[in-house]
């Protein structure tokens, strides 16, 4: 019997939980981010962090829980931005976007943001989990701070605008977007966020 094995029979003692519940999310993670959502299975997840399958039904349920936990757990497109909201609203826009930048050149946020991006588009169920998570986390974050009418569209624009700069940056690596510095894109893209947030 394998270690692998070992591991993953029966239900894990509470101080191991934590560590099999994040190890389950990472191995997600990767396989989402590699295969989408619907080359992703429950048992290759498994078999990825090393445990029997059953221990992602006793986390999770199925393989739509399991996104969705990802989702809520790892892809937290505000954490650390307390101080960009609270600052001068002039600098906002360059201040996100380099924020978001540096973070999705970290491998393990990149690889997250390209599981969410590539689920999103491989399954219309996803979609709309993915749809539901972007804007309660970062729509409804654009929307606080917005100015003027309409600030729901104002926050939704942004939204897209990322999206779209993520894709091409990130998960297809169109050129010459994919190797252009941190400081040119936010150069070249941060007033256009500006002016969807704050101007008439």
């Amino acid at each position: 019997m394998t270690e692998a094995t070992q591991r993953g029979r029966g239900r894990p003692r509470a101080e191991e939980g934590l560590d099999t519940r994040a190890e389950l999310l990472r191995a997600a993670g990767e396989e989402f981010a590699e295969r989408g959502y619907e080359g992703t299975s429950v048992r290759g997840v498994a078999r990825r962090a090393g445990f029997d399958a059953a221990l992602v039904h006793h986390y999770f349920g199925d393989k739509a829980g399991l996104f969705a936990a990802m989702l809520q757990t790892d892809v937290r497109p505000t954490d650390g931005l307390e101080e960009i909201f609270a600052g001068p609203r002039e600098d906002f826009a360059a201040s996100y976007l380099r924020f978001a930048l540096e973070r999705f050149e970290q491998p393990e946020a990149r690889e997250q943001m390209v599981a969410l991006i590539r689920t999103s588009l491989g399954s219309d169920a996803m979609a709309e989990v993915a749809k539901g998570f972007v804007a309660s986390q970062l729509d409804a974050a654009f929307e606080r701070i917005a100015v003027g009418p309409d600030p729901a569209m104002r926050a939704r624009l942004v939204s897209t605008q990322l999206f779209g700069l993520f894709v091409q940056r990130f998960v297809l690596r169109a050129e010459p977007l994919a190797s252009a510095p941190v400081e040119r894109v936010v150069t070249l893209v941060a007033p256009t966020l500006h002016r969807y947030l704050f101007e008439d």
